[in-house]
Parts: C-alpha cells; structure tokens; sequence
C-alpha cells in the first residue's frame, strides 16, 4: 500500500512500508528532511491529509489508536524514525497549464 501523503514543491511524497519498499535512499532521504522539516501544526488543519496518513497506520500497525490529529502526525514521524515506515519523494512532476496537458496539483486538491 502506498498513499499520497504531500505535493510540495512539484514534488509527491508517498508514505511506504518499509519492508515493502523498493527504491533509492535519496528519495527516502528527501522525504524523511520533508517531514522532519514539516509544519505540523498547520498540517492537522487538512483533514483529508491525517485522514490518509491514519488509515495507514491502522492497516499497518494494530497498536496505533486514533487521537487527535497531531498524534497521527507525530506517529507517523516516530515510526519514520524507528524504520519502520518511509516517505518517500517520487520523481519531480511537470505538467502543461492549458496546452491540453496536465497540470500538476495538490492531490488534495480537486481541479476544475
């Protein structure tokens, strides 16, 4: 299972089971700085964000109880600590505004 986690920067950052992962430890070097660099005092105001990074650890780990949005968040960053989890920075996405292509967006966000 992989889940959107951000688009920042024209970038994606994807949360992984460790143990499933298969890739570079740049990209799970670049995503570990991002979270660790992350505001999550204003990330608790996105539901849609914890709402993903909690049915994660609910499949992922049974011992995770939900609590108010800010613990997913620092639950997250604790199993990213312990090893247990990676977030992952995928590659750089570049889209076309109006040529037909697609543009790059937030996936919380929803275009028109």
């Amino acid at each position: 299972m992989t889940t959107e986690l951000i688009y920042q920067d024209g970038y994606t950052y994807t949360i992984h089971l460790a143990r499933d992962y298969v890739g570079t430890t740049e990209a799970i070097k670049a995503g570990r700085n991002m979270l660790m660099d992350a505001p999550l005092h204003f990330w608790v105001y996105d539901s849609q964000r914890v709402a993903r990074v909690e049915a994660c650890l609910r499949k992922w780990f049974p011992d995770y109880t939900r609590g108010i949005c800010l613990d997913a968040l620092q639950y997250l960053r604790e199993k990213m600590r312990s090893g247990s989890v990676y977030v992952v920075q995928q590659e750089k996405n570049f889209g076309s505004f109006g040529g037909g292509g697609s543009a790059c967006r937030s996936p919380d966000r929803v275009s028109n």
